[in-house]
């Protein structure tokens, strides 16, 4: 008879657990996580008090109901390219700040296709105008 305390298939079974755990920890990691594009709202102020060029990609109706002072609203409705024509009048090197009413997964993929085309200096608020509206 086997005097060890645990058996070969609870060991297994234990180390699958772990894996699995892990992989959905990293996953959730991976997704939840802002880029190192993400900026906070007082960093986002001191983009603006520099120059950045505040987009708001927030629909009209929200955009009325509330933004940053001075933001420009494109709304963005998923065609890159046309999104684009309205930023080329910039340099490629302007800094941008982009945002969205809530969240900010939109606004980081964005971001993220900006940068893909040349874009240099591109960041999003993480949380959108309601963390704006939130944190003052």
């Amino acid at each position: 008879m086997d005097k060890r305390p645990y058996g070969l298939r609870f060991k297994i079974l234990l180390v699958f657990i772990v894996v699995v755990c892990v992989v959905a920890a990293l996953g959730y990691l991976l997704t939840q996580a802002p880029s190192s594009d993400g900026v906070s709202v007082v960093h986002a102020k001191d983009l603006i008090r520099q120059g950045a060029v505040v987009v708001d990609l927030s629909s009209q109706r929200e955009y009325e109901a509330g933004h940053i002072e001075g933001a420009l609203n494109v709304v963005y409705d998923g065609c890159f390219p046309c999104f684009e024509e309205v930023v080329a009048t910039y340099s490629k090197e302007q800094c941008f700040l982009l945002y969205q009413h809530a969240g900010h997964e939109l606004s980081q993929s964005v971001c993220l296709e900006m940068k893909a085309v040349g874009y240099t200096n591109v960041s999003y608020l993480i949380g959108g105008y309601e963390q704006w509206i939130h944190k003052f």
